[in-house]
């Protein structure tokens, strides 16, 4: 069976988003970075998914914002970089059988 030769977009253009646009007090007009967020609690944590979600609300702005954060999963390039003398380690535990460490990347692999 051949592939088809259109391919749907990952995203839709931001156009197609009209609740978004018709709202001149929306967060997303303005949102480039997190300093303007306060905390109010956690409502959940998985580090084994390394997401977490809360709750909270945004300075001068009505009503409570629910943010879910996850950590992007390591590809080859970056698992590469963290193997250099810029990565830190500190041993944790070592037994006879095996070690346990905490990894500290430089900054720009650190997210």
């Amino acid at each position: 069976m051949a592939a088809s030769s259109v391919e749907e977009p990952m995203l839709k253009s931001s156009e197609t988003v009209s609740e978004e646009n018709s709202d001149p007090d929306t967060i997303h007009k303005e949102l480039a970075d997190l300093s303007r967020f306060q905390l109010n609690r956690v409502l959940n944590s998985d580090s084994r998914t390394k997401t977490i979600c809360v709750v909270g609300d945004f300075v001068d702005k009505e009503g409570d914002a629910i943010l879910v954060l996850e950590k992007t999963p390591l590809d080859e390039d970056t698992f590469k970089n963290l193997c250099s003398g810029h990565t830190s380690m500190k041993k944790t535990f070592v037994n006879d059988i095996y070690g346990n460490y905490q990894c500290f990347p430089e900054g720009g692999l650190n997210c």
